[in-house]
This record gives structure tokens, C-alpha cells and sequence, in this order.
């Protein structure tokens, strides 16, 4: 796996460090303090030499591990450990709170989440979330220190606090289907101070499965969750898009917003998000207006689009278990009350997602991805203009709103990528 600092403008690289063991090493998320001092990743590994330092696990327990890492500002490497057991075990989504603490979360025989003392590396504490049928995705961490995770739960005694949706969507009318679900929890992570399913049922023929990828909240603590759903009742409010496309075998995204109300959450605004293809969201973030800016992947033809700088899905068609659209990637923009005046496609030729996604200190927005098309769209002024072999990563730094930025993007550029 690599690490790559770029400058503010997207023209240079400043350090790139490849780092891993002999097997597979996997990083899947990253976090950066305030002075871009200390960088963190989160993610996983089957190497049995994964390099080591300043360790609370310096061994790897088998069967696959979680793997945390801080690197320098000059891309040295700090602190690298294992986090799991024999099973196989994975970190999903890291944050850092006010101290410079690290804040995990994923999959150790369920869903996990946990705290790394940014000085003394050692572990502060794990905990479980929701036992075996859980799973989590994605943290955020507000002024405060509290901590916010999303990701998927398929029980019927799921801990509700304050919920939006205090019961699971049903499977067959008998059992519960896959939830995701969102959790507001103290910096000790001690006790739950809001938590609810966000789901639907097996309703009209769908599969009610609900997951939720990522996770954001602003500075008055309202909430943002995105994912992918099956169901056909997925529960929407003041939607852009109020009615699930394409059919039950295919996900369409979705985003939803909850704005903080006393010690609970109503929901302002809640939609699908997608056509007639496959689509799912991967990242959120959310600025102090309370806009909301989502991006993932899409395999539809008719991807809903609004003041786009690429209108259309890029032409290709891909191969799986048999042909199908390749996917582009789509950024969208929502206002706090669900309008949607800006969303667009991105893409090639070849399947490309986005991944990831910040605002910097200006407003601007900041993706991550993945491609494996030739005519990726790539302008100049980036630091790599041509695509290598094999699949890339891409990063894409600009300014939108209500109307699209000049089509040639300064800040758009090619990196050399491993993936699973």
C-alpha cells in the first residue's frame, strides 16, 4: 500500500511512501491533523511481516488483521500495528478527535470500535458494536469528542436511544432485514446517547438491505449518512428522489441528513439517490451551512444530474459474471432541506469509483478514487496526465456550487494504485 502527500495545488507530490508486508496489505481509510504533522491510516493486512513500530500488537493474530499507522509530515514512518485475532478482522474508517487521538472502526468478529492514544500508542480501549450481526463502516468525531458511527445491523434487539426509526426493517415479515444504522456515543464511548435503525423492509419484492458507508457531522452536530439500499421502503423525507429506481437486484444510493433537535434527531432530508444501474455512496462531508456533498459509483445510464461538468456516463461496457455498464463515479451536492442543485458524473471508458472525500480549509472539495480507464478526464496542472497500467487512483481538488466550474480542472490527476 502507498501514502502520498500532494501540495494544495495538485501539481507536485511531496512524498510518497510504499509500505506492507508479503501478503496483502490494504489501506482504506486515512486522517489528518490540523498541521498535516501526523497523517493515520486505517485499514488491513494478511502479511505476517507487516513492518512494525511503537506497536501495542507487534504480531500479527492470523486469519487477516486490522493494521493502524501514523506517518510524519515528511511521510517517515511513527507507529504501525496489527489490531485483531485469529479471525479475519478489518479497520473500515479512522478520525481523530481535539488531542490528536486516533479513532477506529470495522469488523473484529463483529462490529468494532476503538481509541489509540495519539502520543503513547497504546490502545485505550475497544468495544463492540451490536455483536456478530453488525458491522461498521464510518466515524466522525464533532467538537465535542463524541463519537458517530454508521454500518449495518441485522437484528431485532438493536439498542434504540431517541431513534428516528426505533424498529428494523422486516425480512419476510418474520425476521429483520439488513439495517444500517447510526449511533452518537461520549469521547469514552461508555454509553449511547442517540441510536436508530435507517432501513427498509422486504416490501414490493426487495432484498431490505440497508447499509451505511460513511458517516459526517457538522459544527452544531447535525448528522449525514450515505450508503446503498435494496429496499424498496427505504425510509425518505423531503427527497430529491422519493422512490427507489431500477430493479430489486440493483442498490440506488442513498444520503440522508438528521438535524440535532434537544438530545435526539429529526430527519430533514432523506432520498435515494441513482437510476436504472447499480449505484451506491462511499463518502459524505458537510460543511457549517449544512450543505451536504456525497460521491461514489454509478452504473446508470440516467444517473440524476444538475448543473454537471460531466452530463453523461462515459461509453464502456464491463465485464463481470457477464457484460454490464462500466461504472463511472458521481459527485452530488445537497442543501440542508434536500434540494439537489448540483450533481455529476465523472468518468472514462473503464470502471471508475470515488472513494473518498474532504473540504479543505477553503471550501474546497477533494475526491479520491479509483480508475481503469484510458480516457479518464485529466487536465492540466496535475502531476500525472497519462495513465500507467492496471488500475490508478485519481484525486480531484475544485470548487462547486450551484453552477459547474470551468471544464478544465487544474487539479485533477493520476496515481499509481494496488487494490485488492
Amino acid at each position: 500500500m502507498f501514502v502520498t502527500k500532494v501540495n494544495a495545488a495538485g501539481t507536485a507530490v511531496l512524498f510518497t511512501t510504499i509500505v506492507g508486508g508479503s501478503g496483502g496489505d490494504y489501506a482504506e481509510a486515512v486522517a489528518v491533523n490540523t498541521t498535516g504533522s501526523k497523517i493515520w491510516i486505517a485499514g488491513s493486512t494478511t502479511s505476517n511481516n507487516l513492518p512494525t513500530a511503537n506497536a501495542f500488537q507487534a504480531v500479527s493474530g492470523g486469519g487477516g488483521d486490522a493494521l493502524v499507522m501514523q506517518f510524519n509530515g515528511s511521510g517517515g514512518l511513527v507507529f504501525s500495528s496489527y489490531y485483531g485475532g485469529y479471525l479475519s478482522d478489518a479497520a473500515a474508517d479512522i478520525a481523530l478527535d481535539s488531542a490528536g487521538n486516533a479513532h477506529l472502526v470495522g469488523s473484529i468478529w463483529g462490529g468494532f470500535f476503538a481509541k489509540v492514544n495519539g502520543q503513547t500508542y497504546q490502545n485505550e480501549y475497544e468495544r463492540m458494536i451490536g455483536g456478530q450481526e453488525a458491522v461498521g463502516h464510518g466515524i466522525a468525531l464533532d467538537s465535542q469528542n463524541n463519537i458517530y458511527i454508521t454500518g449495518e445491523i441485522r437484528s431485532a434487539t438493536w439498542p434504540t436511544v431517541n431513534p428516528v426509526q426505533e424498529n428494523c426493517g422486516s425480512f419476510d415479515d418474520w425476521t429483520c432485514s439488513t439495517d444500517a444504522f447510526v449511533v452518537k456515543l461520549p469521547p469514552a464511548g461508555d454509553d449511547l446517547l442517540f441510536s436508530t435503525y435507517l432501513g427498509g423492509s422486504t416490501a414490493n419484492g426487495g432484498s431490505g438491505t440497508d447499509i451505511g458507508r460513511a458517516i459526517a457531522v457538522d459544527g452544531s452536530g447535525h448528522i449525514a449518512v450515505v450508503g446503498e439500499t435494496f429496499a424498496n421502503d427505504f425510509p425518505v423525507a423531503n427527497a430529491a428522489q422519493g422512490q427507489k429506481p431500477g430493479s430489486n437486484t440493483m442498490s440506488a444510493a442513498f444520503v440522508t441528513r438528521l438535524a440535532r433537535q434537544g438530545a435526539g434527531y429529526q430527519v430533514a432530508f432523506s432520498t435515494y439517490l441513482g437510476d436504472e444501474g447499480t449505484d451506491w455512496a462511499t463518502a459524505v462531508a458537510m460543511n457549517n451551512a449544512g450543505q451536504v456533498f456525497v460521491v461514489g459509483g454509478t452504473g446508470s445510464d440516467t444517473f440524476p444530474v444538475a448543473a454537471a461538468w460531466q452530463p453523461q456516463r462515459g461509453p464502456g461496457v464491463c465485464f463481470s459474471a457477464t457484460s454490464r455498464n462500466c461504472y463511472d463515479a458521481f459527485i452530488a451536492q445537497f442543501t440542508a432541506t434536500g434540494a439537489m442543485p448540483f450533481s455529476t458524473y465523472w468518468g472514462g471508458t473503464d470502471d471508475d469509483v470515488a472513494a473518498g472525500l474532504a473540504l479543505d480549509s477553503g471550501g474546497n472539495l477533494v475526491v479520491g478514487g479509483r480508475t481503469e480507464s484510458l480516457a479518464f478526464p485529466v487536465a492540466g496542472g496535475g502531476f500525472q496526465l497519462n495513465r500507467g497500467q492496471g488500475v490508478e487512483a485519481f484525486v480531484v481538488k475544485a470548487s462547486i456550487g450551484s453552477t459547474p466550474p470551468p471544464p478544465d480542472l487544474p487539479n485533477k490527476v493520476y496515481l499509481p494504485l494496488v487494490v485488492r
